[in-house]
């Protein structure tokens, strides 16, 4: 395959693989809304603090991995499609219940158990992103329609399925 085409956690070294979920778990801070996004966010922010010095060995070593801290290098690209990644809209609401799993157990997790714990995290991570095509295909053309908990949140979501008023228009 093309190292374009596997997703980067898959090819990661062990500190940048701890980087790849630092990153994972942040667009779930910054993305899942509902049940459980606050302790997420709030778990979040508690690895942070806790993992800081490996969080910092971990970030250098992604910039060595991707060219060093240039702009002109491959690390501001390979992390821009490793965000974009885990924001596909078409596994949000796998990948968000998986994140809130994974971050509540990282906070369990013993620092000489750590590294053992990111490679299984990132798999599971990884796998609402491997849907078929077809699912992805539908999710991009699905229209957007506001549901009752997005209506609440301000969030649009995309359906698959007509809303209850397009059913019953259809009916007439």
């Amino acid at each position: 395959a093309d190292k374009a085409d596997i997703p980067l956690s898959a090819k990661a070294a062990t500190l940048s693989q701890i980087w790849h979920m630092r990153v994972a778990l942040n667009v779930a801070a910054l993305a899942c809304r509902g049940p459980g996004s606050s302790a997420l966010v709030a778990g979040y922010n508690r690895m942070l603090h806790k993992r800081d010095a490996l969080l910092a060995m971990a970030q250098e070593a992604a910039y060595a991995d991707y060219g060093g801290r240039s702009k002109s290098n491959g690390y501001d690209s390979a992390m821009t499609r490793l965000y974009n990644h885990y924001a596909q809209p078409f596994a949000q609401a796998d990948f968000c219940t998986t994140a809130q799993r994974v971050q509540r157990a990282e906070e369990k997790i013993a620092e000489a158990s750590y590294r053992q714990f990111v490679a299984a995290a990132l798999d599971d991570l990884d796998a609402p992103f491997a849907a078929p095509p077809a699912r992805q295909a539908q999710a991009r053309l699905a229209p957007a329609r506001l549901t009752p908990t997005s209506q609440a949140t301000g969030r649009v979501t995309r359906a698959s399925t007509p809303s209850p008023s397009a059913r019953k228009r259809r009916k007439r």
